[in-house]
């Protein structure tokens, strides 16, 4: 008790953040596997599923890399402003953001359909069709997300953390339309829930943002004269390319799983989702409850104070996603059988996905440890730190697929444990080049 007490308040700030955040991603999350469940019974691994995911990749890349930029960017800025300067900046991005909706929904209706043809191209003809079609449905969803990440990044600046639960509102229409429409295995169900389940989550966000703001705001053109704007200028340009490079990753593994042939990319995709509940409730929840905190700190000049904790944070990741990976490699097979095992998904179909997963969750330790390296480094607006990772991370990802093609999936699932470990290895170089002595990273003073 003694030991609680003389920690520093950021720490416990950090920690009831990650606890709240926690549960509510915990709760989003036994939605999402629920729906993954309904999915793998009603479709298996098929050419149905191989559309769905190559569409879904390519209609969320841009909203994705665009409000990844946005958290980083915004965040910071918005936790130190207050009052009319607050609700002018406000009502610039307003206007900023829905016209990047706009965009990106048309962009993404004419530009998708050929992009997934390219990128299915050694996948059946049937399913690259599909694919094209998908793509199309989807195109609503790129101006949802844009606008729900918006929005979110406006809620964390207030350190209001109940959108974290309605993440799982896509998940939960994607499995009522799958579970009341049971009796097609066509993609229908998948698209329809898909925009409905982001149109929602759009209309609900909009809400929590109105009583926790007290006011959407309204809708102007940035001027970008404020100082907050110039700010994030430099800021901007470097987290964009951060994201274009970080972005390439999903479409990267697609393209390559589409090389290797048929059903590749939905095994791939069933490991991928298992992994994303371990990655969600570890980087989902340590990145929105310290990167307000460290903003903050910074904002107050307390540089030394923030670096010690932020060390701290890393070391305490990096061991939780360790215990992490050990679970997921040692429960694998149980895991997948017991999620997806049924209907469509077969047992020789959980003996592969499960051998893939035990190489994908490899990198948990280096991906949990990374998170919090990431928002030291955009809360003290040290962005190239962040482009350096990233750029390093993505050379060792396409050099490992590349040296390890051969081997087929198994590429893909190595290459991502290649881009979190050397990205990894550049931030704690970084970080941790001026370690504080042992007594202050316990007692964080």
């Amino acid at each position: 008790m003694k030991l609680i007490a003389r920690l520093h308040a950021n720490h416990k700030l950090i920690a009831s953040g990650m606890v709240t955040v926690g549960a509510l991603v915990l709760a989003a999350k036994v939605i999402g596997a629920a729906k993954e469940v309904a999915v793998a019974w009603r479709y298996g691994v098929s050419g149905v599923v191989d559309a769905y995911l190559l569409a879904l990749a390519i209609t969320t890349w841009l909203p994705v890399i665009l409000s990844s930029v946005s958290l980083v960017v915004f965040v910071p800025r918005l936790a130190g402003l207050e009052g009319q300067e607050r609700e002018k900046y406000i009502s610039q991005l307003n206007g900023l953001y829905l016209a990047l909706a706009v965009f990106s929904t048309i962009l993404t209706y004419f530009a998708g359909p050929p992009i997934a043809g390219w990128i299915a191209g050694g996948l059946d003809a049937k399913t690259i069709a599909l694919a094209r079609s998908a793509v199309m449905w989807l195109s609503p969803t790129a101006g949802f997300i844009m606008v729900t990440g918006y929005l979110a990044l406006r809620l964390q600046s207030r350190r209001k953390f109940a959108y974290t639960f309605f993440e799982a509102t896509p998940s939960a229409l994607i499995l009522l339309f799958v579970l009341l429409l049971a009796s097609t295995a066509a993609i229908e169900p998948l698209l329809w829930g898909t925009v409905a389940g982001f149109g929602l989550q759009m209309l609900i966000l909009m809400s929590l943002t109105q009583k926790a703001d007290k006011s959407l705001a309204g809708i102007t053109l940035p001027d970008f004269r404020s100082p907050a704007w110039q700010a994030a200028g430099a800021a901007l340009g470097v987290m964009l390319i951060n994201q274009l490079l970080s972005g390439l990753s999903t479409p990267i593994d697609r393209f390559s799983a589409a090389s290797m042939g048929d059903n590749v990319i939905s095994t791939l995709g069933y490991a991928d989702r298992i992994i994303a509940l371990a990655t969600s409730l570890g980087a989902t929840v340590v990145a929105r409850a310290t990167l307000p905190v460290f903003s903050i700190g910074v904002i107050n000049k307390k540089y030394e104070d923030i670096a010690r904790q932020a060390r701290i944070w890393s070391f305490i990741m990096f061991l939780l996603g360790i215990f992490a990976s050990l679970i997921i490699w040692n429960a694998s097979n149980i895991i997948v059988k017991l999620l997806f095992e049924r209907g469509a998904f077969h047992a020789q179909d959980t003996d592969r996905v499960s051998s893939v997963l035990r190489v994908a969750c490899l990198y948990l330790p280096f991906y949990f440890s990374s998170i919090v390296l990431v928002q030291w480094f955009s809360a003290r607006r040290r962005l190239k730190n962040v482009l350096l990772m990233t750029s390093v991370g993505i050379l060792a990802k396409i050099g490992t697929i590349i040296i390890l093609y051969d081997i087929g999936i198994y590429a893909i699932a190595a290459s991502s444990v290649s881009y979190y470990a050397f990205s990894f290895l550049i931030g704690g170089f970084l970080a941790f080049r001026r370690s504080p002595n042992v007594k202050a990273m316990v007692s964080g003073q």
